[in-house]
């Protein structure tokens, strides 16, 4: 992977908003060392490649982190405040370390190899019982189990005391699709469905799981999910966050979602820039070419 992590984090770190609140060296020295890690071990030279939990993944996580901690951020308590974006970038960068211990599992270990390197770093205001706390917390938000129906569910987002950072880990880890819209579904759409059918996967194969994202939208990105979610980690301005989060990203999760259900209706097909109704001989060739495409749209 020829990304240079170091000036990818630094960057980063100067689009954090409020004046009091900095990216420390140390963060970013451990978000670099992650994230060359995650792409040696799981990148498209290794021997267990996953494209959807790979170092771009996880660099996107730190990014869209940064940004949700901004757009809520007057709605943060005061005495949660402290170090909340350098929480923010170490769980992103480190979430998906383990890749290969299975759901939930691959959390606790993941949380376990941030801990240990936050120790390693020997930086004073990260090593408490309060941090340790908060990032485990965090990292562990981002499990997730699928149900039977079809849902996808982050058994850990409501549990424990409640804090803005946890949801924040939570909400930028699978909610990609929310904060981007239509090309990050078919970004992630494309990555994911690589990772469970290879990176040999037919035209078919890559229809079949992007039209399945529409399910994947109706289950996660409801309302009363992510009403239930932010009243239950910010109590005391559920309703503000809210509508502040709605404003921000509902066009977004209206524009992935139009894009999933029109690639279930067959023969009506694509409904990409470019490309309007079509019938059924151009189907395989017109989702060929935009699959293709979304797979070049950088994290």
């Amino acid at each position: 992977m020829n990304m240079d992590y170091e000036r990818e984090l630094t960057t980063l770190a100067g689009n954090v908003e409020p004046h009091d609140q900095k990216i420390s060296p140390a963060v970013i020295a451990i978000g670099t060392e992650a994230l060359y890690g995650i792409d040696t071990k799981y990148g498209p030279g290794s021997d267990n490649p996953r494209v959807a939990h790979d170092g771009p993944h996880s660099l996107a996580v730190a990014r869209r982190d940064i940004e949700l901690t901004n757009l809520l951020y007057r709605f943060i308590p005061p005495e949660r405040r402290e170090n909340i974006y350098n929480f923010g970038m170490l769980v992103g960068t480190t979430h998906d370390w383990e890749q290969t211990l299975g759901y939930g599992v691959n959390e606790i270990a993941s949380a376990h190899y941030l801990i240990d390197r936050v120790v390693e770093s020997g930086e004073p205001s990260l090593n408490t019982p309060e941090a340790h706390r908060r990032l485990t917390a965090a990292s562990l938000a981002t499990a997730v189990e699928f149900r039977d129906n079809g849902e996808i569910v982050q058994f850990n987002l409501r549990t424990g005391e409640p804090d803005p950072l946890t949801y924040v880990a939570g909400f930028v880890d699978i909610n990609g699709i929310a904060m981007e819209g239509w090309r990050r579904m078919l970004n992630d759409g494309s990555r994911h469905g690589r990772e469970k059918f290879g990176p040999n996967m037919t035209l078919a194969q890559h229809y079949e799981f992007l039209s399945t994202q529409r399910r994947f939208m109706r289950k996660r990105l409801n309302d009363h999910r992510i009403q239930e979610d932010i009243a239950y980690h910010f109590p005391d301005h559920a309703d503000e966050v809210y509508k502040v989060m709605r404003h921000a990203y509902h066009a977004n999760i209206l524009s992935a979602h139009g894009m999933a259900v029109n690639l279930g209706r067959l023969p009506v097909g694509l409904a990409v820039k470019g490309v309007g109704a079509i019938d059924k001989v151009a189907l395989n060739n017109r989702i060929g070419k935009a699959v293709y495409r979304a797979m070049t749209i950088p994290d």
